[in-house]
């Protein structure tokens, strides 16, 4: 009977220890799947707001390759053309050209050939110039400070806006916005009276670059950045740490609404939830200080062209969430936007109007959104119709 007792308990032991090794695979099985779930959310969303500080392999790559200290950065050296443009196209010498274009890397059009940009088929279909000073990364802001810098003179300017640019406006080093950023620019803001200020590079010069590997130098610019302040308020956590659950659970009412977000996003989409999961759409809110400063920054951009009796027309690049949305729902996010134009009478385009229409997905590349050689030729396709109908070229 003892030894029956006793297999018993050895048994029950076995039991317990099989329960508990089980408990922690199973525990381990899902933290981790819960870590590579949330990591994939941070690349997509950004929802920890912890900015990671540049190493010195990319601190001395910015001072060399890129740095500006008026825009923030500029095209690569070896990429620029003549006048500081994209190269591509070799310009004979002359008062006055016909079109340039300033904006971000949809402008620049990254990931084609400088033969398969939209400028290219501009010039190609038509024997105009096109001068192309689209950046990476910049924002609509950048983008009007460097039309101020650059003299070539033209009879028509482009201001190129991508939605989502409303976004970098907000910002003023790029890691605060998106995760592994390093460039640190200008921007616009409001003060306490809701008056336009200018606040400038706060890096001088390209000495100054490696302040971006000083904690304390981003720590003093994180108190007066937007998207850092925004995922603050929102109590979402500033880094995501091992092990998940952790995580998750000292930070339950962030992940719960956003739960709830992406529960209904999924379970009904509706135009309100396809608006949430993108972070830079709500600055198109009509009070919000995103639009005040877009708004700025295109009346900006139309006085400098009108100084320099220039003609100037903005189009407007949606993401391609945006034509999702606008095919689906029917309203645009940027709507703020397309009725202040309206409002200004201004020459303007909006591409969301022309690709809903058509198979869109083709004109975007699927590594990173940006136009395919296919975009860029409808691109330049509408923007011929539209100054050779508008006026008589």
């Amino acid at each position: 009977m003892k030894e029956l007792d006793k297999t018993s308990s050895i048994s029950t032991k076995k039991k317990i220890l099989f329960s508990l090794i089980t408990f922690v695979v199973l525990f381990l099985i899902a933290d981790i799947s819960l870590y590579v779930f949330l990591k994939i959310i941070q690349k997509k969303h950004n929802i920890f707001f912890e900015f990671i500080v540049p190493d010195n392999t990319q601190i001395e790559g910015y001072a060399k390759k890129y740095y500006h200290p008026k825009w923030g950065w500029d095209t690569f050296e070896e990429n620029r053309g003549q006048f500081g443009n994209r190269k591509g196209r070799i310009y004979a010498k002359k008062e006055e050209y016909t079109i340039k274009a300033f904006g971000d890397s949809y402008t620049y059009a990254d990931g084609v050939e400088d033969s398969e940009t939209w400028e290219y088929y501009i010039e190609e279909k038509t024997g105009w110039e096109c001068l192309n000073f689209g950046v990476l990364g910049f924002g609509t802001d950048q983008a009007l400070l460097k039309y101020k810098d650059i003299k070539v003179k033209t009879k028509f300017t482009i201001l190129a806006i991508l939605d989502e640019n409303i976004g970098r406006l907000m910002c003023q080093w790029w890691g605060f916005y998106r995760e592994g950023g390093v460039g640190m620019k200008p921007r616009f803001s409001l003060d306490r009276d809701k008056m336009i200020i200018f606040i400038d590079n706060p890096i001088k010069n390209k000495d100054e670059v490696k302040k971006l590997g000083d904690i304390n130098f981003l720590n003093e610019l994180k108190k007066d950045d937007y998207w850092y302040n925004y995922y603050k308020k929102l109590g979402g956590p500033n880094r995501l740490l091992w092990p998940a659950t952790l995580t998750v659970m000292s930070h339950m009412k962030f992940f719960v609404n956003y739960a709830i977000v992406y529960a209904r996003h999924i379970l009904a989409p509706s135009y309100e939830s396809e608006t949430t999961i993108k972070k830079f759409y709500h600055l198109y809110n009509k009070e919000s200080d995103g639009i005040t400063i877009m708004k700025y920054v295109v009346d900006e951009f139309i006085d400098t062209a009108n100084k320099r009796g220039e003609i100037p027309i903005i189009v407007i690049f949606p993401v391609v969430h945006t034509v999702h949305i606008y095919k689906k729902f029917g309203k645009k996010p940027h709507q703020s936007l397309v009725d202040y134009l309206n409002d200004i009478n201004c020459n303007f385009i909006d591409y969301t109007d022309i690709f809903v229409k058509e198979n869109y997905i083709n004109y975007y590349q699927n590594k990173d959104g940006h136009f395919t050689k296919e975009g860029n030729k409808k691109v330049a396709d509408i923007l011929i119709e539209y100054i050779k109908r508008t006026y008589s070229l």
